[in-house]
């Protein structure tokens, strides 16, 4: 397979020392010698000194992003991804949303995120059960047992290893089916089977999300992963290793090529709800190019809002909005709210109910803290998808920008359209978060709810 390496070394190091740029490099080569995989580019950045910085982490994300296909991101040391351990897991989880795979070439070594989960405290209290878990943990790993939940499809036997489900393996089975022979995608897979009655183990719909992770589960192979482990035949396969790339292949060809993984929030996000199905809002990026008839290459970014079952199940309706006028909307109805209230107030006297304030977020640091490490440890455990993982994380630091800004005392005032203006996104977000309940969406109309107290 392709590979990418990515080298932190000592620039003052003498060349034997295990933290030289050339025993970094030689780990990575015989690595791949080994394992027979294709060392297409080494990036590298210096430690420590006055040249540490991380351009070469830079470049190898540009390489990534500007290259077609999946790759390997091998490095030597997980920490060597970040700063911190936390930089390191968003390096780890920017790496997956471009659609490759980090790599410890260190042989024994867990697998990336259970590195970095066991760095956040390698002492104190507990460190020595944590280890021994963690241990425990890898030697079932080598026997081919199950950790945390079993794919759909499979279920853990008494042996601790996976066996099928064969009712949810019919599924898996009919899922690659018509992806691959059917010609459906995903939407259309999506529709198909909820409108058959097939629902998910949680007995949910499913989702874009849901197919796209079981087509990209190698598990299905009869291949168990975990802590960096790869152990073919451990298992009955539901498809055929064929079968399985020419999926891979398919999916590729059909993804559109993403020039950046950072997409920008959306102001109602978790906020607007479709009032046919009372599924969320969800925010929609999308870019077209195209040429005019004198030759000219255009671009335009469109962004909008649309029903999640609709887009991501096939179900319900499109009720889209541009997002810029679903915003300018919501803020037209708060006011007309507001300005109401002020009216019927005065009308009456005095009040001694409390005002629509933007009050202090609940979530504590430390609230936080246990969060993030209760979300990296679900995805350690296989709980939950790396893709998962990443908007979990994203939400938890848009919480902390907003619990880090300051919003005016009284929502009146922060949405008079004058002073709107003039606030950040994060100020703003704020403010709508601590003011609205939520808003019901149709094609033609909202219907916003404000907070009570």
């Amino acid at each position: 397979m392709r590979a990418v390496a990515y080298l932190l070394y000592q620039p003052g190091a003498a060349p034997g020392s295990p933290s030289s740029r050339r025993a970094e490099e030689e780990l990575v080569t015989r690595f791949c010698r080994l394992r027979e995989h294709t060392l297409i580019a080494t990036f590298a950045d210096p430690a420590s000194g006055p040249e540490a910085s991380r351009a070469g982490l830079d470049k190898m994300f540009r390489h990534l992003d500007e290259q077609a296909g999946e790759f390997l991101v091998l490095v030597n040391d997980t920490l060597h991804l970040g700063d911190t351990p936390q930089a390191a897991v968003d390096t780890l989880l920017r790496v997956d949303a471009l659609g490759s795979t980090v790599v410890c070439t260190i042989e024994g070594s867990p697998d990336p995120l259970l590195s970095l989960l066991n760095a956040f405290a390698p002492s104190g209290p507990g460190a020595e059960r944590r280890q021994r878990i963690i241990q425990g943990m890898q030697a079932r790993a080598l026997r081919g047992q199950a950790l945390g939940r079993s794919p759909f499809g499979y279920r853990i036997g008494r042996d601790g290893r996976l066996e099928e489900a064969p009712r949810e393996a019919e599924v898996v089975r009919q899922i690659f089916q018509l992806y691959l022979d059917g010609n459906m995608g995903l939407r259309a897979l999506a529709r198909h089977l909820n409108e058959s009655g097939s629902l998910t183990r949680s007995g949910h719909s499913w989702s874009v999300v849901s197919l796209r992770d079981i087509l990209r589960n190698r598990a299905y192979m009869g291949t168990y992963q975990r802590f960096g482990l790869s152990l073919p035949g451990s298992h009955a396969a539901l498809v055929s290793p064929e079968h399985f790339r020419r999926t891979q292949d398919l999916m590729r060809s059909r993804s559109p090529r993403r020039r950046s993984v950072d997409a920008l929030p959306f102001l109602l996000s978790g906020l607007a709800y479709c009032a046919q199905c009372g599924s969320r809002m969800i925010g929609v990026t999308r870019r077209q190019i195209w040429r005019r008839r004198d030759g000219q290459r255009m671009q335009g970014t469109y962004r909008y809002y649309q029903c999640h079952a609709r887009a991501n199940q096939s179900r319900c309706s499109y009720h889209t909005w541009r997002a810029a006028d679903l915003e300018d909307t919501v803020l037209e109805q708060m006011r007309m709210h507001v300005q109401g209230d002020q009216r019927h107030d005065a009308g009456r006297g005095p009040s001694t109910a409390p005002a629509a304030t933007a009050a202090s977020s609940p979530t504590t640091e430390e609230g936080q803290r246990r969060r993030y490490m209760r979300y990296v440890k679900q995805a350690t455990d296989g709980a939950i998808s790396l893709r998962r993982l990443r908007a979990l994380l994203n939400r938890l630091k848009e919480e902390r920008s907003a619990a880090d800004t300051d919003v005016p005392s009284n929502t009146a005032d922060a949405i008079d359209a004058s002073r709107w203006n003039a606030l950040d996104f994060a100020t703003r977000r704020k403010v709508l978060q601590q003011s609205l309940d939520r808003v019901d969406v149709e094609d033609n109309a909202i219907e916003v709810r404000l907070r009570q107290g």
